[in-house]
């Protein structure tokens, strides 16, 4: 159960929360995963709306969020609603380990991203590629992979780190934003995944094995 709902000293309007709980609740785009899930990694966890709806289907949920403003409200939420099995994780997930620039955007402030560039202000984060962080925290097989990520999600995916561990995710979830989508799609289906769309305002693809 919810108890509290924190979320960064920023305009609500510009936050997109309710489109955030439309799609999980009304949309009901997760709404297929089980419950008996060992791993799920929630890339772009923003402040832990869909770690909220995650914890309850996995044994353990890995929330990787790299903006300050929304990882420090994804932190409260996890302490306050004592979420035990979610780790949250103050980074990036990218094509190498290092540092970026997050580009923030100021009349949405969901809408950070690390290839968009935008006229903002912006950010230095912690980068990790992908098969890194698996490493690093031993996860041996990935159930479900939730990539929200604003445009990033072809720096992910076709990088070097994500080739090397793509035989250990079974599920990937996608909201698209670049315009270049069904060839992401076709790159997907290369590497051994079906793909089918979710009906939903945004443009979201799941993809399995």
């Amino acid at each position: 159960m919810l108890k509290a709902l924190f979320y960064p000293d920023l305009p609500f309007d510009r936050l997109s929360i309710p489109h955030m709980y439309r799609e999980v609740y009304l949309d009901l785009v997760y709404a297929d995963i089980p419950k008996d899930y060992k791993v799920i990694l929630d890339i772009g966890a923003n402040i832990g709306i869909t770690a909220q709806y995650f914890k309850d289907r996995a044994k353990k949920v890995y929330s990787i969020e790299p903006s300050s403003q929304h990882f420090e409200a994804l932190k409260k939420n996890k302490e306050y609603n004592q979420w035990s099995n979610v780790e949250i994780f103050n980074i990036a997930i990218a094509d190498r380990d290092g540092y970026m620039q997050l580009n923030k955007y100021d009349d949405n402030y969901t809408t950070y991203s690390l290839t968009t560039k935008f006229k903002k202000d912006s950010e230095i984060v912690k980068t990790m590629a992908i098969d890194t962080f698996l490493k690093e925290n031993k996860i041996e097989e990935v159930d479900f992979m939730k990539l929200d990520v604003e445009g990033a999600e072809d720096l992910i995916l076709r990088s070097d780190g994500f080739k090397k561990v793509v035989n250990k995710i079974k599920r990937i979830e996608i909201e698209f934003h670049l315009l270049s989508w069904k060839n992401l799609i076709d790159y997907l289906k290369s590497l051994g995944f079906q793909f089918t769309n979710k009906p939903a305002q945004a443009n979201i693809g799941l993809f399995t094995r």
